[in-house]
Formats: C-alpha cells, structure tokens, sequence
C-alpha cells in the first residue's frame, strides 16, 4: 500500500513510500533508480531538500534515513534514530535544518554539524 509521495524541485525524481517498509526513487520517465530498503517498518514520511540533494525518509521503525540523491544513484548519509514513530518530515526554508514529527506529538528539529545530524530542539509533547 502506497503511502505518500513526493516530488523535487527540478521535475527529476518522484519519490514513493509505502507500507512494505521500502521508498522507491522514480526518474521522471518512470523508471526505478533506486530502492531503498533499510527500514524495518512502514515508510510514514518523505521529504526532498533540493538545495543540498537531500532525502529525508521517515519510518514507523523510529528512525530517519538521510540520501544524498545524484542523477541515477542514491547515496545513503546517516540513519537518525528517533524515540517514536516518524509521521513528518520537511526541511525548513533556506536552511539545512529538518523537522521531524512523531506518533505521540513530540517534534524534532535536526541540524547538520560537521556532516552529522543532531537534535538541537525538542519540543514539549502536543
């Protein structure tokens, strides 16, 4: 079952998530560049950074995976483990900053120090 999708800026990937724990990068001509099949549990949120060719790729495993995404290749970064099920994502504007929302209503927001994602703001639970 397909759970969400998205799109980045230039028209030159789609990206799927879905229920069988995978996220597919698509070409625009439809094609599979990539499988990305790291995550233990459902795909819940996908989000695309095209400054810095970033996809953030949230699950309900409890962790974020971070692709560097070139023509025809992803390349995994760094698996963020999280303290509940990841249900959003997005990056903030003009920013490398991540934003991410869990099952119980805590959200995160993750910067990239020296390559490496860390949280630097918690939020109280919602």
């Amino acid at each position: 079952m397909l759970l969400n999708v998205t799109l980045d800026d230039g028209n030159t990937y789609l990206i799927s998530g879905s229920k069988d724990k995978t996220a597919i990068i698509w070409s625009n001509q439809y094609e599979i560049i990539e499988k990305i099949t790291d995550h233990t549990d459902s795909i819940e949120a996908l989000t695309y950074f095209e400054t810095y060719k970033i996809l953030a790729v949230g699950s309900k495993d409890t962790t974020i995976g971070l692709w560097q995404l070139r023509i025809y290749e992803g390349i995994a970064l760094q698996k963020i483990n999280n303290s509940n099920s990841v249900t959003s994502l997005a990056f903030l504007p003009n920013s490398s900053k991540l934003v991410s929302g869990e099952y119980y209503g805590l959200i995160k927001i993750w910067q990239s120090i020296n390559d490496t994602y860390e949280c630097i703001v918690k939020s109280n639970r919602l």
